[in-house]
C-alpha cells in the first residue's frame, strides 16, 4: 500500500514540475507551441496519478485495511488529489481561451506559483513523513512481538500486541492532524483533542 501511494506522489512531483514549466512558459511569452506540449505532459502524469490512486482504492477496499482506515486514507488522497486536478484545470482555462497574462501582473503571478509549489513541497513532505511514521511504528510493532514470543516460547496475547491504526481527524475543512495510535501513545482524546 505504501509502495503504491509514494508512487501516486512521484506521479504528483511531475504535475507540479510540468505545471511550473507551462505557467513559466505562458508567463516568459515562449512559444504556444512548448506550453501546449508541457500542458499535454501535465494532463498525462495527472491521468497516472489518478489511475494509481484508483488502484489503491481498489486494493483497500478489497483485502488490506480495516474499515475505519480505508475512509481515512481515501479520504486522504481525494484531498490531495485535488491539487494535480487544479493544475490541469489551470492549464487547459489557460490553453483553450488563449489567455494571455498582462506584464502588469507577471511578477505577482510568478510569485503565487513559486508560493503555490512550495505549499505542494510542504504536502508532499507531510504525506511522506506520515508514510515514514507508519512504517517505523509497524516495524517496531513486529520487533515487539518477535520479542513477546521468542521470550516467553509462545505468542502472547492479544491485549499486549499493539495495533497500528493510522488515523485521520479533520479539525477544520482545509487542515489535517495526523495521527499513529499504539498502546505507548496517547490518543488525540487523551490528548484532549476530539473530532
Amino acid at each position: 500500500m505504501q509502495i503504491l501511494i509514494e508512487r501516486y506522489l512521484d506521479h504528483l512531483r511531475n504535475v507540479q514540475q510540468t505545471f511550473s514549466q507551462a505557467i513559466n512558459s505562458c508567463l516568459d511569452g515562449d512559444a504556444r507551441d512548448d506550453f501546449k506540449i508541457l500542458a499535454d505532459e501535465t494532463h498525462r502524469f495527472e491521468s497516472k496519478a489518478d489511475d494509481v490512486r484508483e488502484e489503491i482504492k481498489t486494493l483497500m477496499y478489497s483485502k488490506v485495511l480495516l474499515p475505519e482506515s480505508r475512509g481515512d486514507i481515501m479520504g486522504l488522497l481525494e484531498s490531495i488529489d485535488q491539487v494535480p486536478r487544479f493544475f490541469e484545470i489551470i492549464l487547459n482555462i489557460i490553453r483553450t481561451q488563449k489567455l494571455a497574462i498582462p506584464d502588469l501582473i507577471v511578477s505577482d503571478v510568478r510569485e503565487l506559483v513559486s508560493v503555490s509549489m512550495e505549499a505542494c513541497d510542504l504536502m508532499i513532505m507531510q504525506v511522506e513523513d506520515l508514510l515514514q511514521r507508519a512504517r517505523n511504528s509497524s516495524m517496531s510493532s513486529m520487533r515487539r512481538r518477535a520479542s513477546a514470543t521468542s521470550s516467553s516460547g509462545r505468542s502472547s496475547s492479544l491485549s499486549s500486541i499493539p495495533i497500528s491504526i493510522l488515523s485521520l481527524r479533520s479539525r477544520s475543512r482545509n487542515w489535517w492532524s495526523f495521527w499513529v495510535r499504539s498502546p505507548t501513545r496517547p490518543t488525540a482524546c487523551q490528548n484532549g483533542l476530539t473530532s
